[in-house]
Order: C-alpha cells, then sequence, then structure tokens
C-alpha cells in the first residue's frame, strides 16, 4: 500500500521501488495470501503509471492464485484490473462485460474499500467505449460512494474524469470541464496529490480555450520537474510545454 501511495504523492521512483521490493518479499514468504496482495497491489501501481501490461501480469497471477487458494475478493479484484487492459488494448467487446461483472462480484463480497477507485476505472473505460453517459453515471456513484465512506483519496481524479466525460457527452460545455478540472486541481493540491494534481493540470491545458503556451508552461513546468521516474504523464506534459 505504501507503494501506490508513495506514486500518487508523486514520488514515482521510489513508489515502483516499493512495489517491487514487496513482491520479492511476499515471494520469499512464500505465504500464498501475501503474494496475491503484493501482486495485487502492484497492480494499482502499474495502473496508476499506466503501464498495461505490467497491470495484466500481475492480475494474472492474482486472479490464479485466488482462484486456486478461494480468496473471492482478490479474484474479483483481478478481473477488474484485466478488463480494465482489455479495454485499454481496444478489446472493448472483452473487456468491459469482464470489468463490469467482476465490479459486481467485487462488491457481492461486501467490499467497499476502493471501490469509487474502481468506478472510476469502468468510467474511463465507458467513456474510451464512446459511451461519456455511462461514464458520468459510473462517477456520480463513485462520488456519492466516496462521501459515504469518507473515502477521498481518488476524489480529485474522479473530478477530472468527469471533465473529461462531460467535455465527450457534450463538446460545447468546455466551460463546465474547465470547473471540474479547477475542482480537480484545488483538491489534488490540498490532499498533496501530486500525480492527480498533474493529470488535472494537463486536462486544463488540453482544453482551457483561453490558457496560452506561456500560462501553460508556467503551470507545467515545476510539476514536470519535480516528478522523478518513468511517466507517462511526463511526456504528455514535455509536449505542452515546448
Amino acid at each position: 500500500y505504501l507503494a501506490w501511495t508513495l506514486f500518487i504523492q508523486g514520488h514515482c521512483a521510489e513508489g515502483l521501488s516499493r512495489c517491487v521490493e514487496s513482491i520479492e518479499v511476499a515471494g520469499q514468504l512464500a505465504q500464498p495470501y501475501d503474494i496475491v496482495v503484493a501482486h495485487g497491489n502492484a497492480c494499482y501501481t502499474h495502473q496508476f503509471r499506466r503501464d498495461m501490461h505490467a497491470v495484466a501480469t500481475n492480475a494474472g497471477i492474482v486472479m490464479s492464485l485466488a482462484e486456486e487458494q478461494g480468496f473471492a475478493a482478490w479474484l474479483s479484484l483481478g478481473r477488474i484490473f484485466q478488463g480494465w487492459f482489455l479495454t485499454q488494448i481496444g478489446d472493448l467487446d472483452a473487456g468491459l462485460p469482464m470489468i463490469e461483472q467482476a465490479l459486481a462480484e467485487h462488491r457481492a463480497t461486501g467490499e467497499r474499500l476502493e471501490v469509487p477507485y474502481f468506478f472510476g476505472l469502468l468510467a474511463e473505460c465507458y467513456g474510451k467505449a464512446g459511451r461519456p453517459k455511462d461514464g458520468l453515471r459510473m462517477i456520480g456513484e463513485a462520488m456519492d460512494m466516496a462521501r459515504t465512506t469518507g473515502e477521498a483519496w481518488f476524489d480529485a481524479e474522479l473530478l477530472r474524469l468527469q471533465g473529461e466525460l462531460h467535455l465527450s457527452a457534450s463538446p460545447g460545455g468546455i466551460g463546465e470541464a474547465v470547473a471540474y478540472f479547477e475542482s480537480a486541481l484545488t483538491l489534488a493540491r490540498m490532499q498533496g496529490s501530486r500525480l492527480w494534481e498533474l493529470r488535472a493540470t494537463l486536462s486544463l491545458a488540453r482544453h482551457r480555450q483561453e490558457l496560452d503556451a506561456d500560462r501553460a508552461r508556467e503551470l507545467l513546468e515545476p510539476l514536470f520537474a519535480s516528478f522523478e521516474g518513468d511517466l507517462l504523464e511526463r511526456e504528455h506534459a514535455r509536449d505542452v510545454i515546448r
């Protein structure tokens, strides 16, 4: 859990190192549950990195061992990540039903922790499938649950996704989308979630019509410079500030 917490805070290299270390320690302990937990948490870290194939590799290990050992919640978690991977590589026909069914199974185990995050993944997948209204519905459910449970670590990213999906559903609604991005940026800064801050800033830079190149550079350069390690958003930021 420390691995993906560090990653969200912007300590990308350290977070990835902790992720690798946890898998190594779990392997040494050779306890099935520890191995599942280590690889399950690696799914989060690599999903934050947008490393689709690393997500699939770790999800496969989780699913295989969880099914063998009867770890129902971890089995559904692995399938959620596998469904996300399939949608990202364009296999929507397989990926969307998998993530929908796996999320229903995960909730049936009684799990509520991190469910708003999984709703966010499904919302993103709906957007990729050209179904932004379904994505917005999932964002609404995610926010309702987050308010109920008090689990707020993904709220800034939910707000950013809401802006992106709103723009897909209503291309003329740039003003409302920008308001969501700005809310995401404010919350991310308040929480110290620098990965979400970077993503919200990138969304603003892409879509805010009055944001000229100099202003985009002013917002992004300090964030861009503060991140270390391999991160897809660094490449996006570099493109914007050139």
